[in-house]
């Protein structure tokens, strides 16, 4: 007998007694034997039988009414209009002074911190990888990038992480 199984038999017991006396009794004494295949050790091989029949209980005590919703407070117009709002008085602030720079500075260096990563890949075996940090400006990481890429059979894939 699985739980489930018993569990809602016992519910269809309860419905009609409305008490759990003799809800064991009932259940084994009515369940047919030796009707199960494939029972685990333990297991009792007992196939539930329902012999109740299924009828509403009557409620125990009588249902109130139900309650008409609140009616939601409507909003009264106003009797007379309200007064036009006050304008404050509006004084104009101070332009902005630029501050001055002290020195002109020149134009901006452009200085790139990348990391070069290079594997070399015989299918399905990575015979080695090179990570290299590179402190450059830029015009010598494309030299560099031109340099690898002219020989791609030796040097694929080319894997650059910015």
């Amino acid at each position: 007998m699985a739980s489930p199984h018993v569990a809602g038999a016992a519910a269809l017991f309860y419905q009609n007694s409305n008490t759990a006396t003799g809800a064991a009794n009932v259940l084994f004494g009515t369940a047919a034997l030796e009707k199960l295949s494939d029972v685990k050790s333990g297991s009792p091989n007992l196939l539930i039988q329902v012999p109740l029949t299924l009828q509403r209980s009557p409620t125990r005590a009588p249902s109130r009414a139900p309650v008409p919703p609140t009616r939601a407070p409507t909003p009264r117009p106003t009797r007379r209009p309200t007064r036009a709002p006050t304008r404050a008085p509006v004084t104009p602030t101070r332009a902005p002074t630029p501050a001055p720079t002290r020195i002109p500075t020149g134009a901006p260096q452009l200085q790139l911190q990348l990391e070069f990563q290079l594997e070399l890949l015989l299918k399905p075996l990575l015979i080695f990888q090179l990570t290299i940090p590179l402190l450059s400006p830029p015009h010598l990481l494309l030299k560099l990038l031109l340099k690898f890429q002219l020989k791609p059979p030796l040097l694929s894939p080319l894997v650059l992480l910015l």
